[in-house]
């Protein structure tokens, strides 16, 4: 129903995570709760992203993660990721030692969002949009991937971000 109501525009996408943390919040969900489920889930990390992330780095570009998704995701995937980024861009859950949830900040740098935190690091670190590359895989890409100097749809799963795409 509330994923409906955004796409209706009855909600903003803050209000959308807003409504699923606070769902997550009355399930008395824990930290290790969302651990297991994404263990076993399998999920991983695409293989080649550490090696990807340190060219990056040592070629001297700025990286960073505009993304509509929760820290728990990379707290699991990539515990070190704060230090592989330079911007951060994402919803965040705050855990008590019991791993019970504490406080949560909601994006509002999802869908046409991305586009307002890419330019929010272009000003940041004297960039035009122009010089800036994005990467992207879904429809809450789109935005940003029109922003973006170079956007790459990389394992697209959106028709529209590949037309938009400068690269597939």
């Amino acid at each position: 129903k509330t994923r409906n109501k955004f796409f209706n525009n009855e909600i903003t996408y803050r209000e959308w995570a807003e409504h699923d943390i606070n769902m997550w919040i009355e399930k008395g969900a824990k930290k290790e709760d969302f651990f297991k489920a994404m263990k076993s889930s399998k999920i991983k990390l695409m293989q080649g992203a550490l090696e990807t992330i340190s060219q990056l780095r040592k070629a001297g570009l700025k990286i960073a993660i505009i993304s509509g998704s929760i820290n728990i995701i990379l707290d699991f995937l990539l515990p070190n990721y704060e230090d592989l980024f330079d911007d951060i861009y994402l919803s965040r859950f705050y855990f008590d030692k019991a791993g019970n949830i504490t406080q949560t900040e909601a994006t509002e740098y999802d869908m046409d969002g991305k586009a307002l935190a890419l330019k929010e690091i272009a000003d940041k670190e004297g960039l035009k949009l122009a010089e800036c590359v994005f990467i992207g895989d879904h429809r809450n890409d789109i935005k940003i991937a029109e922003e973006a100097g170079l956007s790459i749809a990389f394992d697209a799963k959106d028709d529209t971000l590949k037309e938009v795409a400068d690269i597939i």
